[in-house]
């Protein structure tokens, strides 16, 4: 049960949203706002449990949060709708909440927010850990925008993401240079996690984006790809060389991959199409991409399946090392590889070792110990 669900109302406005604080570690929450039409408060209580199971995995000393609006992101009135949600809900974010960018909200969204209640969370935090005897080097340059935009944030998730697939290809013996991979989305997600596993040596051989799926068997040319995607995430079909084939959306989940990586929207895997996957791992960077029915008929199929709150933590965890003051700019990098390799390596230990290899289960145990011992 969540500790604090508020709704956020102003008609004059049309403005509706929700904030959920599902645990609080010294006082302080954070955790993504997303703005879309058809947000609800179910869905941000369980994104905001998902927030508490990242940090907890590693070891970050926030609790987890959410935050929605419900709107079209698109539309000329956001920035209004913005400011109007920082001044509704300013002490929150000025003593409790740290905002993070997420799905229709962008970085320099979150720095508009901040700016439009005149408050900058890099100084606060800073001085609050100065305060306390800890040291936190932030350069002359680094901007709101930087800590809640994609320049760092984006090489953390792809971090995460390329860590989840390797930790896993080593414990089955799947060489990950000789492995076929298929992507359900060409956003953010998509994009820097062909990249990430294109120079690792995987072959990217389907990729899905809102208009249908591309593939080729022989591995697509992600470069080219890239330079013919716009900024919604769909490839220009007009570009696209001869040897790559069309197909409709849907048919990622059936192309025969080793790895299935759904890096768009949630419940992507469902009762309906599950019965068609016939790769060996699905490595979720998405959130909540796999309902529990269809997690449960491929986890007795033998598929393994590595939750989302580990996968796709890196940018959640680069941001919060940094404000949390576990980490600095120097050293974020490293400490971000170095607790996340540990953690999977564990939650796959526990997996094979007791639990006939559920790795959602196991990832739960493991997220169960790591929040005890906070307690």
């Amino acid at each position: 049960m969540s500790l604090y669900e508020i709704t956020i109302s102003d008609p004059n406005y049309d403005l509706k949203g929700y904030i959920v604080i599902d645990s609080l570690v010294n006082g302080i929450s954070a955790g993504g706002l997303r703005m879309s039409p058809d947000i609800s408060l179910g869905e941000i209580k369980k994104l905001a449990a998902i927030m508490t199971k990242k940090y907890a995995a590693l070891n970050i000393e926030l609790g987890g949060a959410k935050a929605g609006i419900e709107y079209d992101p698109s539309k000329h009135e956001k920035k209004i709708l913005l400011k109007r949600f920082a001044e509704l809900t300013e002490p929150l974010l000025k003593h409790n909440y740290f905002l993070g960018e997420d799905l229709g909200v962008t970085g320099k969204d979150v720095a508009y927010i901040y700016e439009s209640i005149h408050y900058n969370p890099v100084d606060v935090v800073v001085r609050r850990l100065r305060e306390r005897g800890i040291s936190v080097d932030i350069p002359n340059k680094f901007q709101l925008s930087d800590l809640f935009g994609k320049s760092y944030s984006v090489e953390a998730l792809g971090l995460s993401i390329l860590e989840a697939v390797r930790t896993i290809c080593r414990k089955i013996q799947l060489n990950l240079c000789e492995s076929t991979v298929a992507i359900q989305g060409f956003g953010t997600v998509g994009q820097i996690t062909a990249e990430k596993l294109l120079q690792s040596g995987a072959k990217i051989i389907a990729i899905e984006d809102s208009v249908g799926c591309v593939v080729n068997n022989d591995g697509l040319p992600i470069p080219e790809l890239l330079s013919i995607t716009d900024s919604n995430g769909v490839i220009n079909r007009t570009k696209l060389p001869d040897h790559i084939i069309q197909y409709p959306k849907g048919y990622w989940i059936k192309v025969n991959a080793d790895i299935l990586i759904p890096a768009a929207i949630k419940d992507s895997i469902h009762e309906e199409n599950c019965h068609e996957v016939n790769a060996k791992v699905i490595i979720e960077a998405a959130n909540m991409p796999v309902t529990s029915k269809a997690e449960k008929y491929l986890i007795d199929k033998g598929v393994y399946i590595l939750p989302d709150y580990i996968t796709n933590a890196g940018a959640a965890a680069f941001f919060g090392l940094l404000i949390s003051g576990q980490a600095t700019m120097d050293t974020v990098f490293i400490e971000l590889h170095h607790r996340i390799r540990n953690s999977l390596n564990e939650i796959v230990e526990i997996a094979f070792s007791s639990y006939g290899s559920n790795l959602r289960y196991a990832s739960d145990v493991y997220v169960n110990r790591c929040l005890n011992l906070k307690m």
